[in-house]
C-alpha cells in the first residue's frame, strides 16, 4: 500500500480543475463587478439579520441574483456573448471614469495652483483672463509694478492687468 502524497493529490487536482475550465469563459471585469455588488449587498444586509430576518432574507435573496449571473458568465462556453456583454460594460465604465477623471483632474490642477502660488507669493502674481478664465502668471520685479497690458496665450484677448503688491 503507498503513502498519500499531497503534492501529488494537489497537482492532480489543479489538472482536472485546468480541464473543467477549458473553453469556458471565466473571469473579466464585468463578472468582478458583479461579485462586488454581491457582497456589498450582502454587507449592507448583514445588520439587519439580527433585528429583522425577513428584511435580511430578502435583501440576501436579492444579493443571489448578481452572484448567479457572475457564475453562469464564468462557467459560460459562449464566449463571443460574454465578450459582447463585457465590451457593452467596458464602455459604460469608461464613460463614468472620464466623468470622474475629469473632475479629478481639474480638483488636482487647483490645487497644485494653489501651491504654486503660496509657494512664489514673493516672486509671481496670477490673474485670470476675463474671457477664457486661463490663470496666467505674472513675474513681480522691482519696478514692475502698477498697471499692464496683457495678452492671454489660450484666447488672444488684450486686457489690463494690475499689480499692486
Amino acid at each position: 500500500m503507498s503513502r498519500f502524497n499531497f503534492r501529488e493529490w494537489l497537482a492532480a487536482a489543479a489538472a482536472r480543475i485546468r480541464r473543467f475550465f477549458s473553453g469556458r469563459y471565466g473571469l473579466d471585469p464585468l463578472g468582478i463587478f458583479l461579485l462586488f455588488v454581491h457582497f456589498t449587498i450582502i454587507l449592507t444586509a448583514s445588520p439587519f439579520a439580527y433585528r429583522n430576518i425577513v428584511v435580511y432574507r430578502i435583501t440576501a435573496g436579492i444579493a443571489l441574483i448578481p452572484l448567479g449571473f457572475a457564475i453562469f458568465r464564468i462557467m459560460s462556453k459562449n464566449i463571443a456573448a460574454r465578450r459582447r456583454e463585457n465590451a457593452r460594460f467596458l464602455d459604460i465604465t469608461f464613460a463614468v471614469r472620464r466623468f470622474f477623471l475629469r473632475i479629478g483632474s481639474r480638483v488636482k490642477n487647483g490645487a497644485a495652483l494653489a501651491k504654486n502660488r503660496i509657494k512664489n507669493i514673493r516672486t509671481n502674481r496670477y490673474r485670470r483672463c476675463p474671457d477664457c478664465r486661463a490663470v496666467l502668471c505674472f513675474p513681480v520685479k522691482k519696478g514692475h509694478k502698477g498697471k499692464k497690458t496683457a495678452v492671454c496665450p489660450r484666447c488672444g484677448k488684450k486686457f489690463d492687468v494690475v499689480i499692486w503688491i
